[in-house]
C-alpha cells in the first residue's frame, strides 16, 4: 500500500482528536527548554515518541524519515524501500550476519531488511516502540530473528565484538555528544564491522548568520525534541576518532537532483494543508468558539472541491464536516455518497455556508413544504475576480478586451459548478437549500462586468405558488480582483458559529 500524504493529513486529525494535545504541547515546551539548559534530550525525545511512534506505525508504514527518490513517480513507500535495501547492500547483510539498528523506532527499516535473512536487533529507549515493533514482527513471522530491545544506545546490552554491522537512520541527531555513541558502536562491532549512518546534518552550505537557515534548523530541532543538528564534518571526525575509517560518503540530494524533503514537498496539496495560515486560523476560530476544544469535533474544509470529492466519506466516518467548497456537491456521485454516509451515521452533520445567499433558511423551508417553484441566481463580478475554466475562460477574456459586460453562463447550476468551482459556491449552496429543485432546476447566470471594480453583485429571484415572487439584490464591497467580497470572512465566521445549534443531517448555515 502506498502512502497517501493528503489522505493521511485528515487521518492524523482524527487520530489527534483522541489525544490531549494542549497538555502534550505544554509538556513538550517545558521538556524541550529543560533539555536545552541541561544538554540532555532523553526525556523530551521519549515524550515526543510516546505519541509519534503510533502515528508513524499507523499512518506512515513504520517509517518517518526523508528520502529523495532515485526515479520519477515513486511513492514514498517505494523510495524508502529502495533506501533501506541500499543500506542492507552496503552492510553486506545476509543469513548468518548479525546487525544492530541504532534508534530503531518501531522497526520499519528492520521489517524491510528482514528479506536479507540477517539477524537484526533494534535498540530504542521507548518501551511502547518495543511493544509495537515486536508485535508486528510476530505477526509477520520474523520474530525473534528480528527483534527490538529497550535500552540506552550509550550502554547497549551486547558483548564486545559480537555484531557484524550496525546502522543508524535519523538517530544520531538525538545525541548532543557523538563521542559516547560512536565509541559504543565501535565496542559491539567486530574488527571488520561496518557502520552506516543516514541522517540530517548541516553541510558547508549552512550559514549560522542566515536567519532563514537558522529558522529551518531550529524548527526541526524543536518539533522533534532534539539537540542542535550536527555538522557533517563533526560526524565524520567523531567516527574516525572512535576507530572507524570512512569508506564512502553519499549526498542523496546531489545524487538524485531532488531536495531531501521531496517526498513530502512534492505534493502541493499536502504542503498547502500543512502550511496554510487560513486552515490554521479557522482551527483557532473553531477552538475559540469551543467547536474544537482539545480534540476534533468537526473538519472545516476551505481548500478545494476535490478535497470533498476524495475525503468527505472518510471525514464523516469520524466527525462532522463543514463544506467550504459546496460546488463539489454538484457531482451527484459525491452528493449521494455523503447522504449515504449520513444515513449510516445518523448523529453526523454536514454544514454548508450560506455565504452571499441571503434568505437561505426561508428558501429551505419552502422546499421542505414543496411550494418552491423556481430559484434563479445572477452573479455579477469583474473579470479579474473570476477563476473560470473551459469555454468560460475565453468569454471572460472577451469581457476584458471589449470592456463590456459578457454573460458567461445561463443555465442549470450543476453544469456551471465544475467550470467555476471557486466563484459559484453561493449558487451551489442555493441548490442545496432548494432541494426540491436541486442542481438541475436551480438556474444560474454568471456575468463578467469590467465596471464592477469594487463590487460583487448577487441577485436572487424566488418563485412560489399562486404568483408569489421575491427578488433580492446584494451589493458586496470587494477589492479589485478579489474572488470573495469584503464581508465574506464575517459571513463564514457566523456560519461556523451557527453549526453549534444545527441538528444532524445536511444544514445551510
Amino acid at each position: 500500500m502506498s502512502i497517501d500524504l493528503t489522505r493521511n493529513f485528515f487521518r492524523l486529525l482524527f487520530h489527534f482528536r483522541r489525544q490531549d494535545l494542549a497538555n502534550f504541547t505544554q509538556e513538550h515546551d517545558y521538556l524541550f527548554q529543560q533539555a536545552k539548559s541541561q544538554q540532555d534530550h532523553a526525556l523530551v525525545t521519549s515524550h515526543y515518541y510516546s505519541v509519534m511512534s503510533t502515528v508513524i506505525d499507523e499512518y506512515f508504514n513504520g517509517n518517518f524519515h526523508f528520502v529523495p527518490p532515485r526515479e520519477n513517480n515513486l511513492t514514498l513507500e517505494e523510495a524508502l524501500k529502495q533506501l533501506h535495501m541500499k543500506i542492507g547492500e552496503c552492510l553486506n547483510l545476509k543469513p548468518g550476519q548479525k546487525c544492530v539498528d541504532i534508534g530503531c523506532g518501531i522497526g520499519g527499516v528492520i521489517q524491510d531488511l528482514s528479506e536479507t535473512g540477517a539477524d537484526i536487533t533494534g535498540v530504542t529507549i521507548a518501551s511502547n516502540e518495543v511493544c509495537v515493533g515486536n508485535t508486528n514482527f510476530e505477526n509477520l513471522g520474523i520474530y525473534p530473528r528480528c527483534n527490538l530491545v529497550e535500552a540506552d544506545c550509550h550502554k547497549m546490552p551486547f558483548e564486545d565484538a559480537s555484531y557484524d554491522s550496525a546502522y543508524a537512520i535519523y538517530a544520531l541527531k538525538y545525541f548532543t555528544n557523538l563521542k559516547p555513541i560512536m565509541n559504543e558502536v565501535a565496542r559491539i562491532l567486530k574488527s571488520d564491522g561496518l557502520f552506516v549512518i543516514y541522517d540530517l546534518v548541516k553541510t558547508d552550505k549552512y550559514d549560522e548568520n542566515n536567519q532563514e537557515h537558522r529558522a529551518i534548523v531550529e524548527g526541526l530541532e524543536y518539533a522533534c525534541g532534539m539537540p542542535s543538528l550536527h555538522h557533517r564534518a563533526e560526524m565524520v571526525q567523531e567516527a574516525q576518532e572512535a576507530g572507524f575509517d570512512l569508506l564512502e560518503s553519499i549526498d542523496l540530494s546531489a545524487q538524485t537532483g531532488q531536495p531531501f524533503h521531496y517526498c513530502f514537498s512534492s505534493s502541493p496539496l499536502f504542503m498547502w494543508l500543512v502550511r496554510s495560515s487560513l486552515v490554521g486560523h479557522l482551527i483557532k476560530i473553531a477552538q475559540a468558539l469551543k467547536i474544537l476544544p482539545k480534540g476534533l469535533d468537526m473538519v472545516i474544509e476551505v481548500a478545494h472541491p476535490d478535497i470533498i470529492k476524495e475525503y468527505a466519506k472518510i471525514i464523516l466516518e469520524h466527525t462532522n464536516l463543514f463544506i467550504g467548497s459546496p460546488t463539489a456537491l454538484a457531482d451527484q456521485t459525491t452528493y449521494d455518497a455523503i447522504k449515504e454516509k449520513l444515513n449510516s451515521h445518523p448523529t453526523r452533520s454536514v454544514f454548508v455556508p450560506a455565504g452571499a445567499f441571503w434568505g437561505s433558511n426561508d428558501i429551505q423551508k419552502m422546499a421542505n413544504l414543496g411550494i418552491l417553484k423556481g430559484l434563479n441566481i445572477t452573479m455579477i463580478k469583474h473579470p479579474n475576480s473570476l477563476k473560470v475554466l473551459g469555454p468560460l475562460e475565453e468569454l471572460c477574456q472577451r469581457a476584458k478586451k471589449t470592456n463590456c459586460p459578457v454573460v458567461l453562463y445561463d443555465g442549470p447550476v450543476r453544469l456551471l459548478c465544475p467550470m467555476a468551482p471557486n466563484n459559484v459556491n453561493t449558487m451551489a449552496g442555493a441548490a442545496i437549500a432548494a432541494h426540491n429543485l436541486g442542481f438541475d432546476n436551480t438556474r444560474a447566470k454568471l456575468i463578467a462586468d469590467p465596471a464592477m471594480t469594487n463590487w460583487h453583485i448577487v441577485e436572487i429571484e424566488v418563485v412560489g405558488e399562486n404568483g408569489f415572487r421575491t427578488i433580492t439584490r446584494r451589493e458586496n464591497p470587494a477589492a479589485p480582483g478579489a474572488v470573495t467580497g469584503n464581508t465574506t470572512y464575517f459571513s463564514f465566521l457566523a456560519s461556523i458559529q451557527e453549526t453549534l445549534y444545527k441538528p444532524p443531517g445536511i444544514n445551510i448555515c
